[in-house]
């Protein structure tokens, strides 16, 4: 295990919560991940945060990959610098 990233345990935590959101959304009818234009915004703002692991596209924060969690409607940063939000549609 690599120490700049959470445990897998609190990882397989961080996804299990991501799920959960993705799942409520789809069943509320919104779509699972967001416009690109989105997508990219996000993705910029993780590549200026300190947490960002250029070397392998993850969140050492949280541990995620950010070319999948920036993409999906119900995932958020853990250090609140974007935010899963319906109205991204």
């Amino acid at each position: 295990m690599d120490p700049q990233f959470p445990s897998r345990f609190q990882q397989a935590k961080n996804l299990a919560q991501t799920a959960g959101r993705a799942a409520w959304t789809a069943a509320q009818g919104n779509g699972v991940f967001v416009p690109d234009e989105i997508k990219k915004s996000r993705m910029n703002i993780c590549k200026s945060c300190p947490h960002f692991s250029s070397n392998d596209i993850r969140c050492r924060h949280c541990g995620c990959y950010l070319e999948t969690k920036t993409a999906l409607r119900a995932s958020k940063c853990p250090v609140d610098k974007w935010s899963f939000h319906l109205t991204d549609m």
